[in-house]
């Protein structure tokens, strides 16, 4: 009966934030939530959300999919919390599905928006979720990572993937992707700054920002990064401030660092 409760208040939620354009979609999002997948034989289903323009999105019924949209429909944890006006090139690390992208895509309509995407079938549906959108965002199916490699990850963790070396990482799965530096990005995009990145990348931020130097920070005016273990934090701020940041620790998400240069 829980498993029902809670949907409903969110549901209840959405219906006075007048949070979809089809109607219909309240009652999709409640059968998503409370993970009855047999009513669509496991196939994605579109919603229309009000804070994409009414752009149509695919949602996965038993997948992490429902977790990501209640971020964008509810706590927009990835948005930038001061301000960020304007923004040209936006790159989004760890795209997952899009929401967020083509939420930076309606919110920044000049903007420029990159979306990067470890996982296969994550991207199947980031690539369905952009059509309409292909002239302002470009996504790139590849992990990054400190260096160009293939990286081995895998989807144990209940919301999230751990990526590591490929040498390294026993994976019963044989999930494996291309990785990409960010440097390489800056160099292939001819990017002369970054107004504004977010990065989401599974614990991946260790090797790239605390073990390897980081001077691809140079281009970055404006950064929001989740950490995936407590113990980065005080290291990220010191290097965020060597590169020029003024660090907070995210008002939205307890896992988060949001950083700015003055």
């Amino acid at each position: 009966m829980l498993r029902k409760i809670r949907p409903l208040k969110r549901l209840i939620r959405l219906l006075f934030m007048n949070a979809f354009c089809n109607p219909k979609d309240y009652w999709s999002y409640y059968k998503l939530a409370i993970g009855a997948n047999s009513l669509y034989k496991n196939s994605p289903v579109y919603l229309h959300p009000r804070n994409l323009k009414g752009h149509a999105v695919l949602c996965r019924p038993g997948t992490t999919d429902i977790g990501s949209l209640d971020d964008l429909l509810f706590y927009n944890y990835y948005l930038p919390s001061y301000s960020c006006e304007g923004p040209q090139i936006i790159l989004d690390l760890g795209a997952n599905v899009g929401y967020t992208t083509i939420h930076f895509a309606y919110l920044y309509p000049t903007a420029r928006v990159i979306g990067v995407e470890l996982d296969v079938n994550n991207f199947a549906i980031l690539k369905e979720n952009i059509k309409g959108l292909e002239d302002r965002i470009c996504i790139i199916n590849a992990a990054v990572w400190y260096k160009s490699a293939v990286v081995s990850y895998n989807d144990n963790a209940e919301d999230a993937y751990r990526v590591e070396e490929n040498t390294s990482l026993p994976n019963d799965h044989g999930l494996s992707a291309k990785a990409v530096t960010i440097n390489q990005l800056i160099s292939e995009y001819s990017f002369d700054r970054i107004d504004f990145l977010k990065m989401d990348i599974e614990g991946a931020e260790k090797e790239i920002l605390l073990t390897h130097t980081p001077d691809w920070l140079s281009y970055v005016k404006h950064i929001k990064l989740e950490y995936h273990d407590k113990s980065y934090f005080a290291p990220l701020v010191q290097v965020l401030e060597k590169y020029g940041f003024y660090c907070m620790k995210d008002t939205k998400h307890w896992a988060a660092i949001e950083a700015i240069k003055s």
